[in-house]
């Protein structure tokens, strides 16, 4: 264990990818949590909150199942891991300018929370899944257990 935990911090690779998975990893939790207050700010009910939760998960696993299919096909890690990160910052930087349209436009946020779910939750499966592959010989219940405790 302490070979493997030697191993893990060494590893230049796995030190960025484990800060990447922990940035989009909080913002996952922490929009999560704060859905509701965010949106009535902006005029939305409590009712408009759950839609837009529900959309987020939702879309979300849709979007794991998707890009961890690209990842057994085509094995690119880096190319769908920069995907998943500047499509997050895309998609999230969005609800800056669609949620402030307020009530009226519920359709358009709630696509736009649906695309941002669909790129921030798959950094989980894309993460665990590039960990295994950075540290192959570290078992991989502890380079997915650090990237948890990283998080």
């Amino acid at each position: 264990m302490k070979k493997d935990l030697k191993l893990i911090v060494h590893n230049k690779n796995y030190i960025f990818l484990t800060l990447t998975y922990a940035m989009l990893y909080g913002v996952y939790t922490c929009l999560g949590a704060i859905i509701n207050n965010l949106v009535t700010s902006y005029g939305f009910s409590s009712v408009d909150a759950s839609i837009f939760g529900a959309v987020f998960i939702v879309s979300g696993l849709i979007g794991s199942f998707v890009i961890s299919g690209f990842l057994d096909k085509y094995n690119a890690y880096i190319k769908i891991l920069r995907l998943v990160c500047f499509s997050s910052l895309f998609w999230g930087s969005c609800l800056r300018f669609t949620l402030p349209l307020g009530p009226e436009y519920l359709k358009v946020s709630a696509i736009n929370i649906g695309l941002a779910g669909f790129s921030i939750i798959p950094i989980i499966p894309v993460a665990y899944s590039f960990s295994v592959e950075l540290t192959y010989p570290v078992s991989e219940a502890m380079s997915n257990g650090s990237l948890m405790l990283a998080s």
